[in-house]
C-alpha cells in the first residue's frame, strides 16, 4: 500500500518531485524537438526530390536530352563525349556530388527510383568518357556521376535488388526509343521548338 500523506510536493522533500517533473518536461521537449526535426527533414527531402524532376523534366532538359540523344545515334565512343551536348552529364555531375555531399539522401534518391535514369544514362555515356580520360592522363571528368552509379549499385546490392549491367546491344533501340519520347514532348509541349533546335531529329 502506498501512503499518499508521505509524498511532499512544495516545500523540503519535494525536491524529488520537482526533478522528476523536469525530466519529464526535457523528455517531452526532447519528443517534440525529434518530431520537429524529422518533419522539417521530410519536407526537405520532398522538396529536393521535386527539384530534381523540375529540372529534368523542364523542356530545356527535353531539349538538351534530345540534343545529346541525335548526336550519340551514330556517334563512335572514339570521338569522345559531344561538349556541345554536355548539360546531361554536367546535370548528373552535380547531382552526384550533391548526394555524396549528404545534401540529398542516397537511400532516399534510389528509393525514388532515380537509380534507373542514372544507370541508363552513364551506361549510354560511359565509353566516350573512358575515351576521354585515356586522352587526358590524370583528368577524371564525371567522377561524380561515375561515383552516384556506383552508389546506386551498392543500395541495389545491399538491397538484395540488383539490375544487370547497361545492355549495350541494345543501346541503339533504346537511343530511338528516347528520341521518340523527347520529340513527342517537345511537340506537345513546345509548338514550334523545331524552328530554333538544330539538333532536333528529322521528321518521319
Amino acid at each position: 500500500m502506498i501512503r499518499l500523506d508521505e509524498f511532499v510536493l512544495i516545500g523540503p522533500g519535494s525536491e524529488w518531485f520537482w526533478v522528476m517533473a523536469q525530466f519529464v518536461a526535457l523528455a517531452g521537449t526532447g519528443v517534440a524537438i525529434y518530431r520537429q526535426l524529422r518533419a522539417q527533414r521530410s519536407a526537405s527531402l520532398i522538396e529536393h526530390m521535386s527539384e530534381w524532376d523540375r529540372e529534368w523534366q523542364a523542356i530545356p532538359m527535353v531539349r538538351a536530352k534530345l540534343a545529346l540523344m541525335v548526336e550519340l545515334q551514330h556517334r563512335d565512343p572514339t570521338a569522345g563525349l559531344p561538349h556541345t551536348t554536355d548539360e546531361v552529364p554536367d546535370y548528373f555531375e552535380r547531382l552526384g556530388y550533391l548526394v555524396a555531399s549528404g545534401h540529398i539522401n542516397a537511400a532516399d534518391f534510389w528509393n525514388d527510383g532515380s537509380w534507373s535514369i542514372v544507370e541508363f544514362y552513364w551506361g549510354i555515356l560511359e565509353p566516350y568518357i573512358r575515351h576521354d580520360r585515356a586522352e587526358k592522363p590524370g583528368a577524371d571528368p564525371y567522377e561524380w556521376f561515375e561515383w552516384l552509379e556506383r552508389e546506386m549499385r551498392r543500395i541495389d546490392a545491399k538491397r538484395s535488388r540488383p539490375h544487370p549491367p547497361f545492355d549495350h546491344a541494345t543501346r541503339d533501340a533504346q537511343i530511338a526509343d528516347r528520341i521518340a519520347v523527347f520529340t513527342a514532348k517537345l511537340e506537345r509541349e513546345s509548338p514550334g521548338w523545331r524552328g530554333g533546335n538544330r539538333h532536333a531529329s528529322p521528321r518521319r
